[in-house]
Protein backbone atom coordinates (compact mmCIF):
# COMPACT_ATOMS: atom_id res chain seq x y z
CA UNK A 1 0.00 0.00 0.00
CA UNK A 2 1.34 3.55 -0.75
CA UNK A 3 0.86 6.57 1.93
CA UNK A 4 0.08 9.69 0.55
CA UNK A 5 0.35 13.04 2.60
CA UNK A 6 -2.54 14.57 4.07
CA UNK A 7 -2.87 18.08 6.14
CA UNK A 8 -5.57 19.46 8.74
CA UNK A 9 -7.70 21.48 5.59
CA UNK A 10 -8.40 18.23 4.34
CA UNK A 11 -9.73 17.05 7.32
CA UNK A 12 -11.33 19.71 7.81
CA UNK A 13 -12.96 18.89 4.18
CA UNK A 14 -13.91 15.77 5.19
CA UNK A 15 -15.19 16.56 8.82
CA UNK A 16 -18.05 18.82 6.67
CA UNK A 17 -19.13 16.88 4.17
CA UNK A 18 -19.07 13.29 5.85
CA UNK A 19 -19.31 11.50 8.94
CA UNK A 20 -15.68 11.08 10.55
CA UNK A 21 -14.27 9.47 13.57
CA UNK A 22 -11.22 8.20 15.17
CA UNK A 23 -9.90 4.86 16.54
CA UNK A 24 -6.80 2.84 16.91
CA UNK A 25 -6.26 -0.60 18.08
CA UNK A 26 -3.36 0.43 20.57
CA UNK A 27 -3.71 -0.81 24.48
CA UNK A 28 -0.44 -0.31 26.35
CA UNK A 29 -0.57 -4.10 27.61
CA UNK A 30 0.65 -4.47 24.01
CA UNK A 31 4.18 -4.44 22.70
CA UNK A 32 4.51 -1.74 19.87
CA UNK A 33 4.66 -4.71 17.45
CA UNK A 34 1.95 -5.97 18.75
CA UNK A 35 -0.36 -3.17 18.63
CA UNK A 36 0.99 -2.25 15.17
CA UNK A 37 -0.11 -5.91 13.97
CA UNK A 38 -3.64 -5.16 15.62
CA UNK A 39 -3.81 -1.66 14.00
CA UNK A 40 -2.70 -3.50 10.39
CA UNK A 41 -5.58 -5.79 10.83
CA UNK A 42 -8.03 -2.68 12.31
CA UNK A 43 -6.81 -0.99 9.29
CA UNK A 44 -7.71 -3.89 6.59
CA UNK A 45 -11.27 -4.05 8.11
CA UNK A 46 -12.04 -0.83 7.61
CA UNK A 47 -11.01 -0.92 4.25
CA UNK A 48 -13.04 -3.79 3.45
CA UNK A 49 -16.00 -2.03 5.30
CA UNK A 50 -15.15 0.90 2.60
CA UNK A 51 -13.81 3.72 4.38
CA UNK A 52 -11.10 6.76 3.64
CA UNK A 53 -8.68 6.01 6.36
CA UNK A 54 -5.97 8.90 7.35
CA UNK A 55 -3.52 8.49 9.56
CA UNK A 56 -3.01 10.90 13.06
CA UNK A 57 -1.19 10.70 15.71
CA UNK A 58 -3.66 10.71 18.83
CA UNK A 59 -3.42 11.66 22.25
CA UNK A 60 -5.25 9.84 25.15
CA UNK A 61 -5.12 10.05 29.19
CA UNK A 62 -5.80 6.36 29.94
CA UNK A 63 -6.97 5.57 33.27
CA UNK A 64 -8.71 8.76 33.42
CA UNK A 65 -9.98 10.62 36.31
CA UNK A 66 -7.66 8.31 38.74
CA UNK A 67 -4.69 8.98 40.60
CA UNK A 68 -2.82 6.36 37.76
CA UNK A 69 -3.98 8.85 34.49
CA UNK A 70 -1.51 8.79 32.14
CA UNK A 71 -1.19 10.50 28.81
CA UNK A 72 -0.29 8.48 26.01
CA UNK A 73 0.50 8.61 22.57
CA UNK A 74 -0.96 5.82 19.73
CA UNK A 75 -1.41 5.55 16.07
CA UNK A 76 -4.74 6.46 15.35
CA UNK A 77 -6.82 6.08 12.32
CA UNK A 78 -8.96 9.02 11.48
CA UNK A 79 -11.82 7.22 9.15
CA UNK A 80 -14.44 8.65 6.71
CA UNK A 81 -17.16 7.93 5.01
CA UNK A 82 -16.90 8.79 2.15
CA UNK A 83 -20.44 6.89 0.75
CA UNK A 84 -22.42 8.41 3.23
CA UNK A 85 -23.45 4.97 3.93
CA UNK A 86 -24.32 5.98 7.60
CA UNK A 87 -22.71 2.95 9.45
CA UNK A 88 -19.56 4.66 10.34
CA UNK A 89 -20.74 5.40 14.10
CA UNK A 90 -21.95 1.64 14.43
CA UNK A 91 -18.90 0.33 13.04
CA UNK A 92 -16.49 2.04 14.68
CA UNK A 93 -18.13 1.54 17.85
CA UNK A 94 -17.94 -2.01 17.22
CA UNK A 95 -14.41 -1.87 16.57
CA UNK A 96 -13.56 -0.12 19.67
CA UNK A 97 -15.36 -3.26 21.67
CA UNK A 98 -13.14 -5.99 20.03
CA UNK A 99 -9.65 -4.30 20.51
CA UNK A 100 -10.78 -3.10 23.74
CA UNK A 101 -10.52 0.66 23.13
CA UNK A 102 -11.86 3.01 25.93
CA UNK A 103 -13.54 4.63 23.19
CA UNK A 104 -13.82 6.01 19.77
CA UNK A 105 -14.52 9.70 18.56
CA UNK A 106 -17.68 10.02 16.30
CA UNK A 107 -17.84 13.25 14.49
CA UNK A 108 -21.13 13.39 11.86
CA UNK A 109 -21.08 15.96 9.45
CA UNK A 110 -20.71 18.92 9.17
CA UNK A 111 -18.05 18.43 12.25
CA UNK A 112 -19.03 20.86 14.44
CA UNK A 113 -19.48 18.64 17.43
CA UNK A 114 -17.84 15.13 18.17
CA UNK A 115 -19.15 12.18 20.55
CA UNK A 116 -16.89 9.69 22.73
CA UNK A 117 -18.49 6.70 23.11
CA UNK A 118 -17.14 4.14 25.58
CA UNK A 119 -16.34 1.01 24.61
CA UNK A 120 -15.32 -1.20 27.35
CA UNK A 121 -16.09 -1.30 30.75
CA UNK A 122 -12.72 -0.48 32.21
CA UNK A 123 -12.18 3.04 30.45
CA UNK A 124 -13.21 6.65 30.22
CA UNK A 125 -16.50 7.51 30.00
CA UNK A 126 -17.70 3.54 30.56
CA UNK A 127 -19.30 0.86 28.52
CA UNK A 128 -22.08 2.34 26.35
CA UNK A 129 -21.49 5.77 27.38
CA UNK A 130 -21.09 8.78 25.51
CA UNK A 131 -19.32 12.08 25.74
CA UNK A 132 -20.42 14.97 23.93
CA UNK A 133 -18.42 18.17 23.06
CA UNK A 134 -20.59 20.71 21.18
CA UNK A 135 -17.66 22.86 19.66
CA UNK A 136 -14.85 21.84 17.56
CA UNK A 137 -11.81 24.39 18.94
CA UNK A 138 -8.26 24.44 17.52
CA UNK A 139 -5.19 25.43 19.39
CA UNK A 140 -7.16 25.31 23.18
CA UNK A 141 -6.32 22.39 25.23
CA UNK A 142 -8.55 19.34 26.88
CA UNK A 143 -8.06 16.13 28.51
CA UNK A 144 -8.81 14.19 25.43
CA UNK A 145 -6.86 16.16 22.30
CA UNK A 146 -4.38 15.59 19.65
CA UNK A 147 -1.10 17.42 19.31
CA UNK A 148 1.21 18.65 16.66
CA UNK A 149 5.06 19.38 18.30
CA UNK A 150 3.07 19.80 21.60
CA UNK A 151 0.95 22.45 20.14
CA UNK A 152 -2.71 21.27 21.38
CA UNK A 153 -5.17 20.25 17.66
CA UNK A 154 -8.64 18.65 17.71
CA UNK A 155 -6.52 15.86 15.03
CA UNK A 156 -3.04 15.97 16.26
CA UNK A 157 -0.53 15.50 12.97
CA UNK A 158 -1.93 14.13 10.30
CA UNK A 159 0.55 11.68 8.78
CA UNK A 160 -1.02 10.18 5.45
CA UNK A 161 -3.88 9.31 3.74
CA UNK A 162 -3.50 5.46 3.12
CA UNK A 163 -5.41 4.96 -0.13
CA UNK A 164 -7.21 1.40 -0.68
CA UNK A 165 -5.69 -1.16 -3.26
CA UNK A 166 -5.74 -0.22 -6.30
CA UNK A 167 -6.09 -4.01 -7.59
CA UNK A 168 -8.22 -7.22 -7.19
CA UNK A 169 -4.69 -8.66 -5.85
CA UNK A 170 -4.25 -6.05 -3.39
CA UNK A 171 -8.19 -6.35 -2.07
CA UNK A 172 -7.21 -10.35 -1.66
CA UNK A 173 -4.52 -9.48 0.72
CA UNK A 174 -6.98 -6.98 2.57
CA UNK A 175 -9.79 -9.41 2.68
CA UNK A 176 -7.23 -12.24 4.34
CA UNK A 177 -6.00 -9.96 6.56
CA UNK A 178 -8.83 -8.63 8.16
CA UNK A 179 -10.04 -12.12 9.17
CA UNK A 180 -6.61 -12.64 10.00
CA UNK A 181 -5.72 -13.22 14.23
CA UNK A 182 -3.80 -10.04 14.73
CA UNK A 183 -0.38 -12.21 16.25
CA UNK A 184 0.07 -13.87 12.74
CA UNK A 185 0.43 -10.48 10.89
CA UNK A 186 3.63 -9.97 9.56
CA UNK A 187 5.09 -6.43 9.72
Amino acid sequence: MTLQEANLSQLLYYMERHDTGTISAFRSKFTRRQNQQRNRRLLAQLFVKGYIVISVDGIYVENFGTDRAVEVAEDTFFVVDSKDEGHLERDLRGLGEVYDQDSILFIPKPGNEAYLWGTNHTGYPGYGNVKKYSTRHMGKVNTFMTKKRGRPFFFESINREIPKPGSNLGWAAIHAISTMDWREIPL
